[in-house]
């Protein structure tokens, strides 16, 4: 069946300005080329109209116009077999940035029509999806921060401003983790760095008798983040050498926290040297428990999440993605 129809998940208070107009030119752009195409701003009316049987069978692609936290509500809602295209309005965009797309309405309807696609993978926190990364602990409490602040559009300086004044009365919190299905030779320099390694009559056991008799590494931390593409604020990458197509996660902790310990942390991740430091610690896995004894909060892909514990797993090849 030729598909020739387009829906459009447009955020209109995505990114530090209004940029509705880059919506209606890409729809243009996009009717121009004989699609129909229908913008919608309700999240729960794409998921019904995505998700009709038939009229799903006509949908070319959807479009996610907006940033990062938009992109991963967008999937979220339509099936897996329907191929999704980010057109970046956010403050970031990281998503975007990973594979060249720009806030071009002509670029993106060309790259839309041709539709390239990659298969990638996805994660769930809980039963929250994401698409990049999730932050637990202190860059989650100033997403928090910001978003319950927030009057209009965001800017970069709207985070930093939440950063400086946080970071020094911010109470860093003992996290403890277990990174499940890995192998322990993976990773020699996180097994001499967590408090042990063990198969599985584990203490923090889940999921099937399959799943348990994995490898699973335990720690602590005060700072975690897992990650599933590199990318991250500001053009900082906390793991450089993610990939979203591997099937895998990667955890990533920093063991201390408060302020002398957490400046040195951001300014080694300025300089990309962090997977240097003796208390940084990095890892593979599928599997992720995080918890606490006190309340800590976690960000999904830019967005507030939630409060631990946490239960993070990847989505293999979960959803497609249209690249240039």
């Amino acid at each position: 069946m030729n598909r020739r129809r387009i829906l459009i998940a447009a955020n209109p208070r995505s990114g530090p300005k209004d940029r509705s107009s880059l919506v209606l030119e890409l729809a243009e752009q996009l009717r121009s080329r004989a699609f129909d195409v229908d913008v919608v701003t309700d999240l729960e009316a794409l998921r019904s109209l995505a998700n009709d049987p038939v009229a799903n069978a006509e949908i070319h692609c959807v479009v996610g116009a907006g940033g990062d936290g938009t992109a991963s509500a967008v999937v979220a809602r339509i099936p897996p077999a329907i191929p999704f295209f980010p057109f970046p309005l956010g403050t970031e965009n990281l998503l975007a940035k990973q594979f060249g797309i720009r806030a071009d309405p002509k670029s993106a309807a060309e790259t839309i029509e041709r539709a390239n696609c990659r298969l990638l993978d996805a994660g769930q926190a809980n039963d929250q999806l994401f698409l990049l990364m999730v932050g637990v602990g202190f860059d989650a409490h100033v997403v928090k921060e910001v978003h319950e602040n927030r009057k209009g559009h965001l800017n970069r300086w709207t985070y930093w401003r939440s950063i400086l004044g946080a970071i020094a009365k911010y109470p860093f919190r003992e996290l403890r983790y277990a990174a499940i299905g890995l192998r322990a030779e993976d990773s020699p320099k996180h097994q001499a760095a967590s408090s042990q390694v063990m198969e599985s009559n584990g203490t923090m056991q889940v999921g099937s008798t399959e799943q348990r008799d994995r490898c699973k590494v335990e720690g602590v931390a005060k700072w975690i983040f897992v990650v599933n593409l590199p990318l991250y604020a500001n053009g900082l990458s906390i793991a450089s050498k993610a990939d979203g197509e591997d099937g895998r996660l990667d955890l990533c902790a920093f063991r201390h926290g408060g302020l002398w310990r957490s400046l040195p942390y951001v300014y080694s991740l300025f300089r990309g040297t962090h997977d240097r430091l003796k208390d940084f610690q990095t890892i593979q896995c599928d599997e992720i428990l995080i918890e606490s004894d006190g309340y800590v909060p976690y960000q999904m892909d830019g967005d507030s999440g939630g409060q631990l514990p946490l239960h993070i797993r990847v989505l293999p090849r979960h959803y497609q993605l249209i690249v240039p």
